[in-house]
């Protein structure tokens, strides 16, 4: 079979069913197609991640973050503390929000005036349901005892991020 024959088998990518065609041969190819495409759209996440994270870390739009993540799975326990500031993501979502809306097909509406490091986690949560993903948002809560009253206790929450995937 030919690479050419190989394309009419598709249609946008999707291997087709043609007549004659042994059934478990088209399983087989399209259990390859939605594998392959699954791995895409994890890179892909990925990348849109590690690349927001050398955003807090650089005065420019030079990439020099020092960690990168190599999987979905590691993106665990972020403090939403130490993620790139407000003004950072609207820079980052103003470069990089149509090539991502585009390519996973998320249908939002660009309104840089609304870019927020919520916003970047929003569109993150989107991406992550297109690969069967989850965003976990946990509270953490810490008490300061006061030093100069026993019954005023000042109480901290801490937002943590987790990606789980399959």
């Amino acid at each position: 079979m030919s690479k050419q024959d190989n394309q009419d088998d598709k249609y946008m990518g999707i291997p087709i069913f043609k007549k004659g065609d042994d059934i478990s041969k088209y399983y087989v190819r399209l259990e390859r197609y939605l594998l392959e495409d699954n791995l895409e759209k994890k890179e892909k996440i990925l990348n849109f991640i590690n690349i927001w994270y050398s955003y807090k870390s650089s005065n420019s739009y030079k990439f020099t973050n020092s960690y990168k993540f190599t999987k979905l799975w590691e993106f665990k326990n972020q403090y939403y503390k130490y993620m790139p500031n407000n003004q950072k993501s609207k820079e980052f979502m103003i470069k990089y929000f149509n090539e991502y809306n585009d390519y996973f097909n998320l249908d939002l509406e660009y309104d840089d005036e609304l870019f927020t490091t919520y916003n970047v986690l929003y569109f993150i949560k989107l991406m992550l349901k297109s690969v069967k993903g989850v965003l976990k948002k946990e509270l953490e809560e810490q008490q300061y005892d006061s030093d100069d009253d026993k019954k005023n206790k000042t109480i901290k929450i801490n937002k943590k991020y987790s990606i789980w995937v399959k």
